[in-house]
């Protein structure tokens, strides 16, 4: 049952559903009840009432489910149109919002997954925002994530490893269409990674399946997102993870695996040599017995040389094969003496020109390993061990201040948390700044970053609970401001009121929201506190600037 005025009469009437039928009781003026009407009949259960003015023609709408699919009937004066369609998927909760810059009120349903649907005058178009889901096929997680323009379009596509080898077309401005199978056979891939394998110009991949058949194969893009796929080889392994890198330096893009027997006698470390011409020879560069080796595979010079080495981890070590030219390779040797690395990171953190390492190590904390230029390492201790074990990790300029941050997933709390990079000195403490949220949301196994709103600033892009979720970079606001070195208001989070601990004088004080909506604004303030007990919880940037010196301090802060 919803109440809204149906007849524009300047009184509320009462919209109620029972059973499959819609009802309207007419509001007399005067608190009496006109004689119940059935607006319609539909044949399924209705529930979930909601309102708003679906086509913008000033009259009050009601939205509602039908045996559990999105719906709307349009008023006309208090006269309701036939049953129309939102979206024919089903779910468990609709309502309505503004959602984007334009005037019409847009839909938001729910069924493990939020979904918004934009209103384009009663008509319906999915539409991406802050934490928005895409969903494939998830009979397995996705495993690996990476962005690309796969059809060469200028807009960056999202390509996944859902149990298939697959794609989700970008449509721009941090929007996403429909996901793309590049064959198939919707179950069994195992490994897949993107790049111009036949130096075309556009961006082919690599996959490895273990079933229906247990095979490794390249797709072939023809430049617009339509691939072609090309057997590779056929084992009796296991293979995953897979990385492509011009191992030989000869121009192509060559592949690089690890695979296990079935039967669990020999690990391997695989490069599949491209010939050029759509061939590929298989070299075995590594039999490491019966030892597992974990997720990590790596291809980076880390040794200076100008050679790229290969880099994984392994139980009980972090280990490389270093590349000694002409195809050749040392044998497997251990790197840094940190047992049961779960995920790695290869960036130059402290931009002095040589290759550094991130290691996350379950309950053992994260690590950073400071390269001398000769593969000698200083380890920095980033995360003290402790409770929380960490399943990935990712680094790029997140706060656009020239140098790498991370982010890290916590498989155990089910939270992203970030660490900002103090301009190669070191890390700052440990934020967290997403919940996964849930159980089905509490492991996730990829993080990636890309532009994906045209605004030079990586979004983070991770999977949790079988979905991609797109996290839009609010850096505007700071995440360099997440993390400072003098916090001013306290305590944080908050409830009603905030603290300020500032420099005696008269201030600018100015309080924002987190899209940019100013909540509090005073000049010449004094005073050692800020009231917001009336703001909603949430994000909130507060900036503090000094009259007489000038001097300008922001801090972020969180509202319970």
């Amino acid at each position: 049952m919803v109440c809204g005025d149906f007849d524009n009469d300047g009184d509320p009437d009462v919209v109620a559903s029972r059973n499959s039928d819609l009802f309207l009781l007419e509001n007399q003026g005067d608190g009496s009840i006109d004689t119940l009407q059935i607006i319609e009949s539909v044949g399924a259960d209705l529930h979930s009432l909601n309102l708003t003015d679906v086509n913008n023609d000033g009259q009050t709408d009601v939205l509602c489910l039908s045996g559990y699919k999105a719906r709307w009937f349009e008023n006309n004066s208090g006269d309701f149109s036939n049953l129309q369609i939102v979206r024919d998927e089903v779910c468990e909760a609709i309502l309505a919002s503004h959602m984007d810059s334009d005037t019409m009120e847009d839909i938001i349903t729910d069924y493990g997954n939020v979904s918004v649907w934009k209103n384009n005058s009663g008509v319906f178009d999915s539409i991406s925002f802050l934490g928005t889901f895409l969903t494939g096929n998830n009979q397995w997680p996705p495993v690996v994530l990476s962005v690309s323009d796969l059809n060469q379009d200028g807009k960056a596509d999202i390509v996944s490893q859902m149990g298939n080898f697959s794609w989700f077309e970008g449509l721009g401005n941090g929007e996403f269409g429909h996901q793309h199978l590049m064959d198939q056979r919707p179950a069994g891939a195992t490994a897949m990674s993107v790049g111009d394998l036949d130096n075309d110009g556009d961006m082919d991949a690599i996959g490895a399946r273990n079933e229906p058949d247990r095979e490794t194969i390249a797709f072939m893009n023809d430049g617009t997102g339509n691939f072609t796929e090309v057997f590779i080889d056929s084992t009796d392994e296991f293979v995953a993870p897979m990385t492509l890198a011009d191992i030989n330096n000869d121009g192509f893009l060559d592949v690089l695996s690890n695979a296990y027997s079935f039967d669990s006698s020999a690990y391997l470390i695989v490069l599949y040599k491209n010939n050029g011409n759509g061939t590929f020879q298989r070299v075995v560069l590594e039999n490491l017995g019966q030892n597992m080796v974990w997720r990590e595979l790596a291809v980076k010079d880390i040794d200076g040389d100008g050679l790229k080495d290969v880099l994984f981890s392994m139980n009980p070590d972090f280990k490389w094969l270093r590349n000694l030219g002409a195809g050749n390779f040392a044998p497997a040797a251990v790197l840094t003496g940190l047992p049961h690395t779960t995920s790695f990171e290869t960036v130059d953190f402290d931009q002095d020109g040589d290759t550094d390492l991130v290691l996350v190590n379950n309950y053992q904390g994260i690590e950073w390993y400071e390269n001398d230029g000769n593969a000698v390492f200083s380890m920095h201790l980033i995360q003290a061990p402790g409770t929380t074990s960490y399943s990935t990790i990712h680094s790029n300029d997140f706060d656009l201040d020239g140098d790498f941050d991370m982010v890290a997933a916590s498989e155990q709390t089910g939270e992203l948390v970030y660490w900002e990079n103090l301009s190669g000195t070191g890390f700052s403490n440990a934020y967290t700044f997403e919940l996964l949220g849930g159980t089905s949301f509490s492991i996730a196994t990829r993080i990636t970053s890309a532009d994906l709103f045209g605004s030079n600033k990586p979004e983070l892009i991770y999977d949790a609970g079988g979905r991609i979720v797109v996290m839009e970079n609010l850096t505007d606001l700071g995440l360099k401001e997440m993390d400072i070195q003098n916090p001013f208001c306290y305590p944080n989070p908050f409830t009603d009121q905030v603290r300020l601990n500032l420099e005696a004088g008269m201030y600018d004080v100015a309080v924002e929201s987190i899209s940019g909506l100013t909540v509090f604004a005073r000049t010449g303030y004094d005073k050692a506190y800020i009231d917001l007990s009336a703001v909603s919880p949430g994000t909130y940037l507060v900036s503090a600037t000094h009259l007489s010196t000038g001097k300008r301090t922001t801090q972020k802060i969180i509202k319970l």
